[in-house]
């Protein structure tokens, strides 16, 4: 995955918009499983996503046989997510390339776009008895906290910040905008 020089705002939105998507529901059935529709997906995530002032953009590319989908995640800042998922066109029986080529798509983009927004599907009767999932907190990264907190200068904080996990900066986000604030001050 690749990202903007800067993440925090990013970050601190995709915290907001993890603590309030849902997964979808594995209503499709075909090729002899169930699956969650795409269609589901963006149903569920285009609402919290705008709320968040975030922007979702997927391309797909062709080179031979070989489709790749570009996804884009966007902050209204200016700061991003970017990755990229390839996968081969199978021939299948009874359908064209372009049909082929269609499903491929379609098939990435949903795993791309579950991947990079952190949502799954579920069975209907699993759903039903799933318990709440924790998100992690500051409490969950206090070894990374002390990090924060013993950083010196901005440019010091700044790598201490890239060295640590996306879960880890989306929970610490907080913490590190006010190191930051009062390096500023102490630098001013």
């Amino acid at each position: 995955m690749q990202t903007s020089e800067s993440i925090d705002l990013i970050s601190a939105a995709m915290s907001a918009f993890t603590g309030e998507v849902q997964d979808v529901s594995k209503s499709v059935q075909g090729f002899g499983y169930k699956y969650g529709a795409i269609d589901a997906y963006l149903r569920v995530a285009r609402p919290l996503l705008a709320k968040n002032g975030l922007a979702l953009v997927q391309a797909p590319s062709a080179e031979g046989d070989v489709i790749t989908v570009t996804t884009l995640l966007a902050h209204s800042s200016g700061q991003w997510f970017r990755s990229a998922l390839s996968m081969a066109i199978e021939l299948k029986k009874g359908m064209s390339v372009a049909q082929c080529a269609g499903m491929v798509i379609t098939y990435a983009r949903r795993y791309a776009l579950s991947a990079m927004l952190g949502m799954a599907s579920e069975d209907d009767d699993a759903a039903k008895d799933r318990t709440k999932i924790e998100v992690p907190s500051a409490d969950d990264y206090m070894g990374e906290r002390e990090t924060i907190a013993a950083c010196e200068s901005v440019a010091q904080l700044a790598d201490a910040w890239k060295s640590m996990s996306m879960p880890a900066r989306m929970a610490l986000n907080e913490h590190k905008n006010l190191r930051k604030k009062a390096l500023d001050h102490a630098q001013s």
